[in-house]
């Protein structure tokens, strides 16, 4: 990974990364997120409004998120309530 943003404010995500194999960086953008910590003190992410400047990448990111949040193990949550609210 070679840059990462974060914008609380917006909820968007914008993430540059060089994959071998790949003559130029590999994009990636997260246009809306939300988080939450459950009662377990787990937490789940939910994303929405990928792209990527790869296209294929794009529908794989798009197809494994839509409608599926992703769980967080307790003793990550703390830490990505820091960094994403």
């Amino acid at each position: 990974m070679t840059h990462l943003k974060i914008d609380s404010k917006s909820k968007s995500i914008d993430v540059e990364m060089e994959l071998k194999g790949e003559p130029a960086p590999v994009t990636f953008h997260v246009g809306s997120y939300s988080f939450e910590v459950l009662p377990d003190g787990s937490g789940r992410l939910s994303v929405s409004q990928i792209t990527c400047s790869k296209p294929w990448m794009e529908i794989i990111a798009q197809n494994a998120t839509a409608n599926r949040p992703i769980s967080i193990p307790e003793d990550k949550a703390k830490w990505m309530k820091m960094v994403l609210e």
